[in-house]
């Protein structure tokens, strides 16, 4: 299916437009799933120029959601390593490694480990505790992208993954603090009395919007 992409797509509005017809969904059906108002759908498949951050990671997340990984440098740019399918990626990777075949790896940590190879500026962990639940459960996995530590609204009231000097990491709802580089910061769970809900002016080192997501199915069934 995916090696239509061996041609070069010239804007990033063709590069959107052939990974929907890939995927043999019509604009309006990729639209009500992914919740991407067709109207914007449609404007993005004529793009000719770059797009914002926070549109650039919806779609990546809608076609991984689809089970296909589309590298941002691509989807952006049409260079480096064009999108393929998930599965037939994290086989290829696994392949790759010098592993006891005989083991048993967890495909979730094989893809972890592809999005902090092939990701700029990332970031992975595990879940914790249950404060973001239940978007984000205990032993889940997330993965995130720096951003700016100048707050900007795209990022209002999304999950991101904050650093401190001092090396606490949290997963938070972001907010605008009282100053630049200020932030409030706001949990899904407050009933998970493990670490404090919220946070009033915090002022974190760095900053990671989360565009990646694995539950981990061995904690939940």
């Amino acid at each position: 299916m995916l090696g239509l992409f061996l041609k070069q797509y010239e804007t990033i509005g063709e590069r959107v437009h052939s990974l929907r017809r890939a995927l043999g969904m019509t604009r309006r059906d990729f639209s009500k799933k992914h919740n991407i108002p067709e109207p914007t759908l449609r404007i993005l498949e004529s793009a000719q120029a770059n797009i914002s951050s926070k549109q650039l990671h919806k779609l990546i997340k809608a076609f991984e959601a689809e089970g296909i990984i589309c590298p941002e440098e691509w989807l952006l740019k049409g260079q480096g390593a064009e999108p393929s399918s998930a599965k037939k990626f994290i086989q290829k990777e696994m392949e790759s490694m010098e592993i006891d075949k005989t083991l048993s790896i967890d495909p979730v940590l094989v893809e972890a480990a592809c999005f902090q190879k092939y990701t700029p500026d990332s970031v992975v962990l595990q879940v914790t505790d249950e404060m973001m639940s239940p978007l984000y459960k205990r032993d889940d996995y997330v993965g995130g992208v720096k951003v700016s530590l100048s707050f900007s609204a795209s990022l209002h009231k999304e999950p991101c993954v904050v650093k401190f000097e001092d090396g606490a990491t949290l997963i938070r709802l972001i907010h605008p603090g009282s100053k630049k580089h200020l932030f409030n910061l706001s949990c899904l769970n407050p009933n998970d009395s493990s670490k404090h809900p919220f946070y009033v002016d915090a002022n974190p080192v760095e900053i990671y919007q989360i565009v990646w997501h694995r539950k981990n199915i061995k904690t939940q069934k």
